[in-house]
Parts: C-alpha cells; sequence; structure tokens
C-alpha cells in the first residue's frame, strides 16, 4: 500500500508537550537534508542548546556547534531562532538571529520523551502551506546522549517511513565522537579563572587596609 506524505495539518503532535523539558542540549543523530552530501562534507558532533529567550515572546534561542571532518576545533552554528507559543508546533523563523532573511519553517516536535530522543519534522517549501502536502520537507532526529539505541531508534524510523513517507536511505547519519564540543577542560578552566579573581579581591582587600 502506497504512503501518503501527511500534511502539517493533520500531523498529531504529543499531548501535553513541555516546552521547559524540551529545553537543554541535544545531538544530532541523523537528519534529512535539503540534498545530499559527501561523507567528506557531512559535520560531526552537532548538538545544539535550546534555551527560552523570555516567557513572554516563546521564543527559543537555539545555538549549535559541530566540527568539520579531520578538525579537532569546533565552530557555532547559528543561534537559531524559533517561535514555540503553539506548543509543539514550532515556528522555525531564522537560522542565524540578525538575519534579514525570514524562513517561518514549521518546526514541529512530533515525537518525544524528554529523556532520550526527539524527532522534528518540517518544511522548506517557499509556498508551503498547512493543507498541502510539504514538497521538500525536512527532518531531525536527536538524542539527549551522543548515541541512541535501538530500543528508541527503530520505533522512530517506523513512523518516519510509514508515516511521514520518508525514505530511510536518505537521511544522514551524524558521526558523534568522544570528543565533546563542551569539553569538560573549559569547564574547569572557568572555574579556576573564579577562584584565582577571588584570591585576588582578597589580596586587594588585604592590601587597601594596610
Amino acid at each position: 500500500m502506497a504512503c501518503t506524505t501527511p500534511t502539517f495539518e493533520n500531523l498529531t503532535v504529543p499531548s501535553n508537550f513541555s516546552l521547559n523539558r524540551f529545553l537543554g542540549r541535544w545531538y544530532e543523530v541523523k537528519w534529512l537534508p535539503g540534498e545530499s552530501h559527501n561523507e567528506s562534507d557531512i559535520w560531526r558532533d552537532f548538538s545544539q542548546e535550546f534555551q527560552l529567550e523570555n516567557n513572554v515572546s516563546q521564543r527559543l534561542i537555539v545555538a549549535g556547534k559541530a566540527r568539520l571532518p579531520n578538525q579537532a576545533q569546533c565552530f557555532s552554528v547559528g543561534p537559531w531562532s524559533i517561535l514555540a507559543n503553539n506548543s509543539a508546533k514550532m515556528i522555525l523563523e531564522t537560522q542565524t538571529i540578525n538575519s534579514n532573511t525570514t524562513l517561518n519553517w514549521p518546526y514541529y516536535v512530533v515525537k518525544i520523551d524528554y529523556d532520550h530522543y526527539a524527532l522534528v519534522y518540517g518544511c522548506m517549501s517557499q509556498n508551503y502551506t498547512s493543507n498541502d502536502a510539504c514538497e521538500e520537507p525536512i527532518l531531525w532526529l536527536f538524542s539527549r546522549t551522543k548515541s541512541l539505541s535501538t530500543d528508541y531508534s527503530n520505533p522512530l524510523d517506523n513512523y518516519i517511513e510509514n508515516t511521514l513517507c520518508i525514505n530511510l536511505t536518505k537521511l544522514e547519519i551524524t558521526p558523534q565522537s568522544e570528543t565533546s564540543c563542551y569539553s569538560s577542560s573549559s569547564l574547569k578552566n572557568y572555574s579556576m579563572n573564579k577562584i584565582i579573581i577571588f584570591n585576588l579581591l582578597i589580596l586587594y582587600s588585604f592590601l587597601i587596609r594596610k
């Protein structure tokens, strides 16, 4: 039986979606790009930090980090701006916060358990309407850790293939290495700097009172 691509109007998203539980760091497991890439062009260790700009606007600021193949240093991605005032049915406004180009792509969290995985489905079509099937879909599978158990990924693959009608062979896997873009050394350096500054302040206070 042929698979019929759903419209966004007919997509089911999680009920009682919790934006606060969605926040935080997510590692990209795999995604559906607009066009295929050579293995040598695929980013490594890509992750994103979802933070709430403020409670009034319900806008997310999403900063990413990744590294190129055979590169030790990570680079920054974004930050993206996502409007999140309609539960799991979000809107990706821009992919750089000061961009003059507004995307307004649907950014729907269609599957999530908050602690392990999140599956996001979007549309890049310029003349997109919610009651038509998307001609240029985009998809991200995220994990809270650098790998996702098949206990979670297999049912999600089934949903991607049989509900969203996306061929799994079109998805690109995002390699995640043991070397994080969020190194513990930077946190240690930050803590050491705080200690040094604190000690200097004590010394300064002692000297001016002599």
